[in-house]
């Protein structure tokens, strides 16, 4: 992976946003997640953002331009069959808020999101699932208006949790 990104030209000039939002979860017993799902964990909620924003780093704070992070709930909670999953989206957010002490003398805005359960495909192989009851997951419409609008105001805001009104999941 390292020479794929290493020999990774690309012919942008400026950068203002970065935002990070692919993730994948899976979850079980520890012992029982293969190699191929902890490397698919590792790699997707935590590698590819760090490697993305090394990337475009420089010319982000040329731009004095903002990253957003999308972690998860999970990052803030120990979730039975959840160890890795919730590790690597605590690593995500702890990434977030260290690059913004790096980065804030550059006038990098770096934001942490940390929505709670999203009702996307994230659940389409999962043994849970969000319910079809109102008020307990939340759209993907409201992460990505919340991104808009974090962008177009500037807000001082280096981390937002978000949150339906209830918590429920059903099983599958």
């Amino acid at each position: 992976m390292r020479d794929r990104v290493e020999n990774f030209d690309i012919d942008i000039k400026n950068i203002d946003i970065l935002v990070n939002s692919a993730g994948v979860g899976h979850f079980a017993m520890h012992e029982d997640l293969t190699y191929l799902q902890i490397k698919e964990m590792v790699e997707l909620n935590l590698l590819a953002p760090v490697i993305l924003t090394k990337t475009f780093l420089k010319r982000i704070k040329k731009s004095k331009g903002t990253i957003i992070n999308i972690s998860s709930i999970s990052s803030t909670k120990p979730s039975r069959m959840g160890a890795l999953y919730s590790a690597t989206k605590s690593a995500l957010t702890q990434f977030s808020d260290t690059l913004f002490e790096e980065c804030r003398k550059d006038g990098v805005r770096v934001v942490s999101i940390v929505p709670d359960t999203v009702k996307t495909n994230f659940f389409d192989n999962l043994r849970f699932c969000p319910t079809e009851i109102d008020d307990t997951y939340i759209e993907p419409e409201t992460i990505a208006k919340l991104v808009i609008d974090l962008i177009s105001y500037k807000s001082p805001v280096t981390k937002v949790y978000i949150h339906p009104q209830m918590f429920q999941l059903q099983k599958r």
